[in-house]
């Protein structure tokens, strides 16, 4: 499968990449042209319930105490990336207060980036640093690739997968439908037929044994795997393993009518699996049930004491999905909205141990437009070039940017955190500095 990870990563790279940076190369004009468009988000975090959880992980007191003053400030936060004016900017905030905003932008030299955590600087990249960059890149990827053939590679893989998705076909029937009363206490339903699934194992783990061998062995895809070592990116692991059931019974169960013609709209089957592997037989069972369009998908590993719960229930405007794990000692939930419209909003709750309560409560929502509204070249600011950090080998300017965060940057976070959070701040500001705030007090 690492193989399969390699030749997708390759085709990104050599169909994209190349192509599109060479020609920027040659033009000698960089341009980056950047849609408008928002995501914003919004988290909620609930402290006292994270907090009785800590001591489960085996968290010490004095770590307690500190996330104790920590958690607090994380309670509320908020922040925005927004893609405008071929620029982005990401504000990130505290109870839906700004605290802290990086932006950067094309600029006619190249690009320049600034931050209020940086007052006093603006960092700038020059278009022949990055014209540069990409022909570095570019001669490295084409060189890299020089011996891979693409249309052998597609040709040979798309040859692989169909045959091995045709003996998958192939080994998968059905069976006589069998008339009776099928009952499911557990969830509340009686179905009066029933179709055996038959599947070949044997012939589906040779399939897949083939298919691995396949690619394994294939030029084209070890050309591209050389050409990815090349550029530093090592496909190198353990040898693929195959486990498949020993044994599997599938079943699925609707109603039907006197003609044999299916009666409403709940379908339920079931898949029993028993695995043997180092001389340990695992048995998991999995019933996908569906009612109309709801879809739920329940898996079960007695031996293991483990259960996992799936639902998918579409909704006006998008579809509601519940993951419910209970097993190992553990109790955990992620509840998801999908809402699509004007914009795409995703809303999820996570739940962990406490089933009532959700631990964090996020919001993501994206939409087209937007404006940013921090100015990035700023007359008043100093411009600093990355090629004066690269040839920065005393270290001037590094600790002149290290100053302006440290000395005016950090000092104004401060300030607007608590301005916001006041109660919260103070207490961090006193575990940081606790003989300051004794002789505070004392004043």
């Amino acid at each position: 499968m690492k193989k399969i990870l390699a030749l997708l990563l390759a085709l990104v790279m050599a169909l994209s990449c190349v192509g599109v940076f060479a020609e920027e190369a040659e033009s000698n004009e960089i341009a980056f042209e950047l849609p408008s468009f928002t995501v914003a988000f919004e988290s909620t975090v609930n402290v006292d319930a994270l907090m009785a959880l800590l001591p489960m992980f085996g968290i010490d007191e004095g770590t307690m105490g500190m996330m104790q003053t920590i958690l607090p400030l994380l309670a509320e936060t908020n922040g925005q990336l927004v893609f405008a004016d071929n620029g982005a900017q990401f504000d990130l905030g505290l109870k839906g207060q700004t605290v802290l905003t990086v932006a950067g932008e094309q600029t006619e030299g190249g690009f320049a980036l600034a931050s209020d955590i940086l007052p006093s600087y603006v960092l700038t990249l020059s278009n022949e640093t990055i014209e540069e960059i990409l022909k570095q890149f570019t001669a490295q990827a084409e060189d890299a690739f020089a011996n891979v053939d693409m249309e052998a590679l597609l040709t040979n893989v798309m040859g692989y997968v169909m045959q091995f998705a045709g003996t998958v076909t192939e080994a998968v029937a059905t069976g006589d439908p069998e008339v009776g009363e099928f009952a499911f206490e557990d969830l509340e339903l009686t179905f009066n037929c029933r179709m055996p699934i038959i599947i070949d194992v044997e012939a589906i783990k040779g399939a897949m044994e083939t298919l691995i061998a396949q690619l394994e062995a294939d030029e084209s895809i070890g050309s591209v795997i050389n050409a990815l070592g090349t550029l530093g990116v090592s496909m190198d692991g353990e040898e693929t393993v195959v486990i498949f059931p020993d044994e599997v019974t599938v079943y699925a169960y609707t109603n039907v009518d006197e003609e044999g013609n299916q009666v409403g709209d709940t379908t339920l089957v079931t898949v029993e699996t028993a695995t043997t592997a180092e001389e340990v037989t695992v048995n998991v069972n999995v019933d996908v049930l569906v009612e109309g369009e709801n879809v739920t998908v329940m898996v079960d590993i007695p031996e293991q004491d483990i259960a996992l719960t799936v639902n998918v229930e579409p909704t006006e405007d998008g579809a509601s999905i519940s993951i419910v794990f209970d097993g190992m000692g553990i109790q955990a939930a992620e509840l998801m909205a999908i809402s699509i419209g004007d914009a795409l909003t995703l809303y999820s709750e996570s739940y962990l141990m406490d089933m009532e309560n959700p631990i964090v409560t996020d919001t993501v929502v994206f939409f087209q437009g937007g404006e940013r509204d921090f100015t990035v070249l700023d007359e008043s600011k100093t411009a600093i070039g990355v090629e004066q950090l690269m040839a920065d080998t005393e270290g001037e300017v590094t600790n002149a940017l290290l100053a302006d965060v440290m000395n005016n940057g950090l000092g104004m976070l401060i300030t607007k955190v608590s301005q916001i959070l006041p109660e919260e701040m103070a207490g961090l500001m006193s575990m940081m500095y606790p003989t300051e705030a004794v002789e505070g007090a004392a004043e």
